[in-house]
């Protein structure tokens, strides 16, 4: 699940829910049920408010998702290089003559 549409669902679950609790517990609750790899990278970082966790885990998302691209690209294997070979064999090899 990307993390906007993630963020997205929390909002309407706390609507729905009429859910009342200090905005730590809004972060905490956030942070820890996002994806363990962006929580970690999250978790680094300083927030003060939800919204600046919504926004710091989609900015995460986004350099995770160009990291791969980047690797993904480079892992792509090429096309063979041809190497100059100065050393061509005879097409017509001559016939041996028997003695």
């Amino acid at each position: 699940m990307k993390v906007e549409e993630y963020v997205r669902e929390v909002e309407q679950l706390r609507i729905r829910c009429a859910l009342r609790e200090e905005p730590e517990q809004s972060i905490t609750r956030f942070v820890n049920g996002s994806n363990p790899t962006i929580l970690g990278r999250v978790e680094l970082q300083p927030f003060w408010t939800f919204e600046d966790a919504c926004k710091l885990a989609v900015k995460v998302e986004k350099q995770l998702k160009s990291r791969r691209n980047y690797l993904a690209a480079l892992a792509k294997p090429t096309a063979p290089v041809k190497t100059f070979n100065s050393f061509r064999p005879n097409p017509h090899p001559k016939e041996k003559r028997e003695r």
